[in-house]
């Protein structure tokens, strides 16, 4: 009950925050929407850290900066890069805009709030409960591609809130597979963080560094899924 209730706690604050939103004309594809969000990631990036008070996430995250790694634990730094390569070439190549600072600084918490409520929190709550990994893979997923129906409060039609939905459950199995294997909760928000800083900043214009840091951060995350899954083969020989 403590973990459906704080999840639509999270729903309910971002559904209000969108309508808010939308009452002004600033729907959900709307070209300021980057920084016209940001006070409500404010809120709930707060109450992300509230509901992870008892999950050190605020701990996890200085550890990744105070002691970094190879493989996925680069991604905290790559994905910073890719926001200031992103605006010096912006700048040298006349593309440089205020929203590519306020994709920025609102992708970060998106990445904080969502991944810290929808794979800290639920892991590791269940994890608490003891529940089996399978079983908090699927319900953090399941959880964080609901979530995408709150869009329709920001003018998203039902069908497109829908298939939004349906197309994130990969990505949130992915990310809560990463987290129950690999504890790692920095990598995932700042992987998301870049995810959709990428997004954000296409509609500006089209930025090769970006695309470059991408594909390290690929290359990292293929890295991590190959020792997965050799660690469970070795695993399985014994």
């Amino acid at each position: 009950m403590n973990l459906l209730l704080k999840n639509i706690i999270y729903y309910v604050i971002a559904g209000v925050g969108f309508f808010s939103l939308n009452m002004f004309g600033i729907g959900y594809n709307s070209p300021i929407i980057s920084i016209a969000a940001i006070p409500m990631m404010i809120i709930l990036s707060v109450y992300t850290l509230y509901i992870n008070k008892n999950y050190s996430i605020t701990d996890k995250l200085k550890t990744a900066f105070e002691k970094p790694s190879v493989g996925i634990s680069l991604i905290p730094f790559i994905a910073v890069l890719s926001v200031v390569l992103t605006i010096a070439e912006g700048i040298i190549t006349s593309k440089f805009s205020a929203r590519i600072i306020s994709s920025a600084i609102l992708t970060f918490m998106i990445g904080l709030s969502e991944e810290g409520t929808f794979r800290n929190f639920i892991i590791s709550y269940m994890q608490e409960k003891n529940y089996s990994k399978p079983v908090m893979i699927v319900v953090s997923a399941i959880f964080f591609s609901l979530l995408h129906m709150v869009n329709i409060a920001a003018g998203l039609s039902v069908e497109s809130a829908f298939i939004q939905t349906v197309n994130v459950i990969p990505f949130g199995l992915l990310a809560a597979f990463f987290f129950v294997e690999t504890g790692n909760i920095s990598a995932l928000i700042f992987w998301h963080m870049y995810f959709d800083f990428s997004l954000f900043i296409s509609e500006i214009g089209i930025f090769y560094s970006d695309f470059i840091i991408g594909i390290v951060i690929d290359i990292l995350l293929i890295i991590e899924i190959i020792k997965i899954i050799i660690k469970y083969v070795k695993k399985s020989k014994h």
